[in-house]
């Protein structure tokens, strides 16, 4: 497939009941990360599309990835006398690490308009949208009012919201691709562009670009929690052999493989970050400070350590600590 676009939206959608509104009431939440899949043969004819839904923003990208891999190698999914095992291809996107310390882990295939695919457990609002989409033509924006009137229509009157963020845009073409990357969380945003490049007759390889890209996804939130509970296992509030000291250093292992996955397109292809390229140790170590001055004890002298490395980075001068980049904070739903 030559050329590949798409966005890679962080959804919540809040579903109001207006017999039951009061002063108390909590809408009722969904929520997903969604991507929209276009197959396209060799001459940008439309053949397939699909819409993947899933718990996090890395397996959402990842499973994307796996279905254009096998597009490319065995064409249309739909149409083969075998038919494409969706079960395999997600158990292949799933890593160790996800799969361990996820209970929550879901994910939905659409295919015009109804599941093919479905693992875990997922709001059954999700299916009425993407059943109103697919017969609104495509249109998304659309899908939410329809959803309205198929509710209405079986005698239930609601209201629905939609909170939308874009957290991946990809656009890929035969010798290049742009990935733009948006992570929103409470403390802070991390917002960053790569692009890849092939030189003399190789062509992007629009999978490898897009699990590079589920890598940060992950990363850039594991790293963060990874840093977080280091923190709070050298202030003495995670014991040693604990879950969390555990899942700690797994995460940190887990952080290696990534880098190692990223590393290997930057082998492969000239890569360029605007305007830096994150770097999952340094978000760590940030994440880990960050600990320290929101759970240490005060005056301690570690804090005024922290202070006056602080003092002098804003100098200009050379400090241990990583320079100060935005980070986003991991949560179970991405």
């Amino acid at each position: 497939m030559k050329d590949f676009t798409a966005s890679l939206l962080r959804e919540k959608f809040l579903i109001f009941d207006p017999k039951l509104e009061t002063s108390s009431y909590e809408p009722v939440k969904a929520m997903s990360n969604r991507i929209q899949v276009d197959l396209r043969d060799d001459n940008g004819k439309l053949l397939e599309t699909y819409i993947i839904r899933t718990h996090t923003m890395h397996s959402c990208a990842r499973f994307a990835a796996r279905v254009i891999q096998s597009f490319e190698v065995g064409g249309a999914l739909m149409e083969r006398e075998e038919p494409f095992q969706w079960d395999a291809a997600w158990d292949a996107v799933s890593d160790i690490y996800d799969s361990y310390y996820n209970d929550s882990r879901w994910a939905c295939v659409y295919h015009e308009g109804k599941v093919i695919f479905e693992n875990g457990e997922r709001h059954a609002l999700l299916d009425v949208i993407e059943n109103c989409d697919y017969q609104s033509d495509d249109e998304y924006d659309y899908a939410i009012p329809a959803a309205e009137n198929a509710f209405k229509a079986m005698g239930k009157v609601v209201k629905i919201e939609q909170e939308s963020h874009v957290a991946l845009a990809v656009s890929c073409e035969e010798k290049q691709a742009r990935f733009g990357i948006i992570l929103r969380a409470a403390n802070g945003t991390t917002t960053f562009t790569f692009s890849v490049h092939a030189t003399g007759k190789r062509k992007i390889n629009i999978p490898q670009c897009l699990n590079a890209a589920a890598a940060f996804l992950e990363g850039i939130q594991l790293a963060f929690t990874v840093g977080m509970n280091a923190g709070k296992i050298q202030l003495g509030l995670v014991d040693a052999g604990s879950p969390e000291e555990k899942q700690t250093r797994d995460g940190r292992k887990h952080l290696s493989r990534l880098s190692a996955e990223i590393a290997s397109l930057e082998s492969s292809f000239g890569v360029r970050y605007r305007p830096d390229k994150p770097e999952f140790h340094k978000l760590a170590a940030e994440a880990e400070m960050r600990a320290h001055r929101m759970l240490g004890p005060s005056n301690t002298t570690l804090h005024e350590e922290d202070e006056v490395k602080e003092e002098k980075s804003s100098d200009g001068r050379s400090s241990k600590l990583p320079p100060r980049t935005k980070s986003a904070q991991n949560s179970k739903l991405d």
